[in-house]
Protein backbone atom coordinates (compact mmCIF):
# COMPACT_ATOMS: atom_id res chain seq x y z
CA UNK A 1 0.00 0.00 0.00
CA UNK A 2 1.49 3.39 -0.88
CA UNK A 3 1.20 6.27 1.83
CA UNK A 4 -0.87 8.40 0.04
CA UNK A 5 -3.37 5.32 -0.23
CA UNK A 6 -3.34 4.99 3.27
CA UNK A 7 -6.74 5.65 5.35
CA UNK A 8 -8.80 5.46 2.52
CA UNK A 9 -9.82 2.11 1.40
CA UNK A 10 -12.69 2.06 3.09
CA UNK A 11 -13.96 4.49 0.51
CA UNK A 12 -13.57 1.67 -2.20
CA UNK A 13 -16.48 -0.42 0.24
CA UNK A 14 -19.45 -1.60 -1.30
CA UNK A 15 -22.69 -1.04 0.42
CA UNK A 16 -26.05 -2.29 0.76
CA UNK A 17 -28.85 -0.80 -0.32
CA UNK A 18 -29.87 -0.31 3.14
CA UNK A 19 -26.96 0.95 4.18
CA UNK A 20 -26.98 3.53 0.94
CA UNK A 21 -30.70 4.48 1.91
CA UNK A 22 -29.89 4.86 5.93
CA UNK A 23 -27.06 7.46 4.78
CA UNK A 24 -29.09 8.84 2.33
CA UNK A 25 -32.22 9.65 4.62
CA UNK A 26 -29.29 10.49 7.33
CA UNK A 27 -28.37 13.85 5.35
CA UNK A 28 -31.66 14.46 4.11
CA UNK A 29 -32.57 14.79 7.52
CA UNK A 30 -29.75 16.66 8.96
CA UNK A 31 -30.22 19.46 6.29
CA UNK A 32 -33.78 19.56 5.94
CA UNK A 33 -33.16 20.27 10.27
CA UNK A 34 -31.51 23.10 8.90
CA UNK A 35 -33.84 24.79 7.03
CA UNK A 36 -36.49 24.10 9.78
CA UNK A 37 -34.29 25.73 12.34
CA UNK A 38 -33.73 28.69 10.23
CA UNK A 39 -37.38 28.74 8.92
CA UNK A 40 -38.26 28.74 12.72
CA UNK A 41 -36.11 31.43 14.02
CA UNK A 42 -37.54 33.83 10.70
CA UNK A 43 -40.72 32.97 11.50
CA UNK A 44 -40.06 33.87 15.54
CA UNK A 45 -38.62 37.54 14.41
CA UNK A 46 -41.38 37.68 12.15
CA UNK A 47 -43.74 37.16 14.91
CA UNK A 48 -42.17 39.88 16.97
CA UNK A 49 -42.16 42.42 14.38
CA UNK A 50 -46.21 42.17 13.16
CA UNK A 51 -46.80 41.85 17.33
CA UNK A 52 -44.89 44.87 17.53
CA UNK A 53 -46.41 46.57 14.64
CA UNK A 54 -50.09 45.72 15.92
CA UNK A 55 -49.17 47.05 19.37
CA UNK A 56 -47.48 51.00 16.99
CA UNK A 57 -50.90 50.80 15.33
CA UNK A 58 -53.27 50.32 18.18
CA UNK A 59 -51.02 53.23 19.96
CA UNK A 60 -51.27 55.63 16.80
CA UNK A 61 -55.29 55.53 16.73
CA UNK A 62 -55.59 55.71 20.81
CA UNK A 63 -53.19 58.65 20.49
CA UNK A 64 -55.30 60.02 17.58
CA UNK A 65 -58.85 59.86 19.44
CA UNK A 66 -57.05 61.41 22.36
CA UNK A 67 -55.48 63.94 20.63
CA UNK A 68 -55.36 67.81 22.23
CA UNK A 69 -54.01 70.50 20.34
CA UNK A 70 -52.62 71.25 23.79
CA UNK A 71 -50.87 68.36 23.91
CA UNK A 72 -49.83 68.19 20.73
CA UNK A 73 -46.29 69.24 21.50
CA UNK A 74 -44.34 65.82 21.51
CA UNK A 75 -40.36 66.57 21.58
CA UNK A 76 -38.44 66.06 18.36
CA UNK A 77 -36.10 63.29 19.67
CA UNK A 78 -39.67 61.48 20.41
CA UNK A 79 -40.57 61.69 17.02
CA UNK A 80 -37.26 60.49 15.55
CA UNK A 81 -37.63 57.43 17.97
CA UNK A 82 -40.80 56.97 16.45
CA UNK A 83 -39.91 57.22 13.15
CA UNK A 84 -37.07 55.37 13.35
CA UNK A 85 -38.72 52.42 15.34
CA UNK A 86 -41.12 51.92 13.30
CA UNK A 87 -38.82 52.33 10.24
CA UNK A 88 -36.47 49.37 11.80
CA UNK A 89 -39.51 47.29 12.48
CA UNK A 90 -40.95 47.35 8.94
CA UNK A 91 -37.59 46.16 7.37
CA UNK A 92 -36.73 43.77 10.23
CA UNK A 93 -40.08 42.22 9.08
CA UNK A 94 -39.79 42.42 5.74
CA UNK A 95 -36.23 40.79 5.96
CA UNK A 96 -37.91 38.01 8.09
CA UNK A 97 -40.40 36.92 5.26
CA UNK A 98 -38.11 37.04 2.53
CA UNK A 99 -36.09 34.44 4.84
CA UNK A 100 -39.60 32.41 4.76
CA UNK A 101 -39.70 32.58 0.95
CA UNK A 102 -38.97 29.18 -0.41
CA UNK A 103 -35.76 28.59 -2.15
CA UNK A 104 -34.95 25.48 -4.05
CA UNK A 105 -33.39 23.11 -1.61
CA UNK A 106 -31.73 20.46 -3.38
CA UNK A 107 -32.28 16.48 -2.03
CA UNK A 108 -29.77 14.93 -4.19
CA UNK A 109 -30.37 11.17 -4.89
CA UNK A 110 -28.36 11.56 -7.96
CA UNK A 111 -26.86 8.75 -6.62
CA UNK A 112 -30.07 5.96 -6.88
CA UNK A 113 -29.76 5.41 -10.19
CA UNK A 114 -30.54 2.49 -12.74
CA UNK A 115 -26.87 1.11 -12.67
CA UNK A 116 -27.67 0.30 -8.84
CA UNK A 117 -29.17 -2.82 -10.35
CA UNK A 118 -25.95 -3.95 -11.76
CA UNK A 119 -23.37 -2.42 -9.82
CA UNK A 120 -23.65 -1.21 -6.16
CA UNK A 121 -22.96 1.96 -5.02
CA UNK A 122 -19.57 2.37 -3.39
CA UNK A 123 -18.75 4.69 0.04
CA UNK A 124 -16.99 7.42 -2.39
CA UNK A 125 -20.06 7.41 -4.26
CA UNK A 126 -22.70 8.25 -1.70
CA UNK A 127 -19.92 10.98 -0.38
CA UNK A 128 -19.81 12.60 -3.87
CA UNK A 129 -24.14 12.49 -4.30
CA UNK A 130 -23.91 14.22 -0.51
CA UNK A 131 -21.19 16.78 -0.92
CA UNK A 132 -22.81 17.53 -4.29
CA UNK A 133 -25.99 18.28 -2.97
CA UNK A 134 -24.37 20.18 0.31
CA UNK A 135 -22.43 22.76 -2.37
CA UNK A 136 -26.12 23.06 -3.53
CA UNK A 137 -27.58 24.04 -0.67
CA UNK A 138 -24.95 26.18 1.31
CA UNK A 139 -25.74 28.97 -0.85
CA UNK A 140 -29.69 28.69 0.09
CA UNK A 141 -28.65 28.15 3.84
CA UNK A 142 -26.55 31.17 4.19
CA UNK A 143 -29.10 33.62 2.63
CA UNK A 144 -31.62 32.42 4.82
CA UNK A 145 -29.74 32.43 8.06
CA UNK A 146 -28.40 36.21 6.58
CA UNK A 147 -31.53 37.66 5.77
CA UNK A 148 -33.04 35.61 9.68
CA UNK A 149 -29.97 37.52 11.32
CA UNK A 150 -31.02 41.09 9.97
CA UNK A 151 -34.77 40.56 10.38
CA UNK A 152 -33.88 40.12 14.16
CA UNK A 153 -31.23 43.37 14.18
CA UNK A 154 -33.24 45.47 12.51
CA UNK A 155 -36.52 44.61 14.99
CA UNK A 156 -34.24 44.55 18.01
CA UNK A 157 -33.63 48.07 16.91
CA UNK A 158 -37.19 49.22 15.90
CA UNK A 159 -38.09 47.73 19.94
CA UNK A 160 -35.78 49.21 21.64
CA UNK A 161 -36.17 52.58 19.52
CA UNK A 162 -39.58 52.09 20.91
CA UNK A 163 -38.73 51.96 24.38
CA UNK A 164 -36.49 55.26 23.93
CA UNK A 165 -39.42 56.82 22.65
CA UNK A 166 -42.32 55.83 25.58
CA UNK A 167 -39.56 57.04 28.09
CA UNK A 168 -38.43 60.53 26.35
CA UNK A 169 -42.68 61.32 25.46
CA UNK A 170 -43.24 59.62 29.67
CA UNK A 171 -40.46 62.04 30.56
CA UNK A 172 -41.90 64.93 28.61
CA UNK A 173 -45.50 64.71 29.85
CA UNK A 174 -44.19 64.80 33.72
CA UNK A 175 -42.12 67.66 32.99
CA UNK A 176 -44.64 69.51 31.81
CA UNK A 177 -47.29 68.38 34.74
CA UNK A 178 -44.53 69.54 37.49
CA UNK A 179 -43.08 72.22 36.25
CA UNK A 180 -45.60 75.59 36.87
Amino acid sequence: MTPSAAGTEHLATKLTTDSLVEMLRSEMKTESAQFDTLDSKAGLVLGFGLVSVTELVGFLLLAASDAHPSRAAVPTVAQLLFYFGTAFLMSGTVFAMMALYPRGFVRDAGIITAQMLTKAPQVSDVLRSVLAAQKKNGPVLKSKGTLTRLGAVFVLAGLLCFAAFVVVLFHSVIAQHVTP
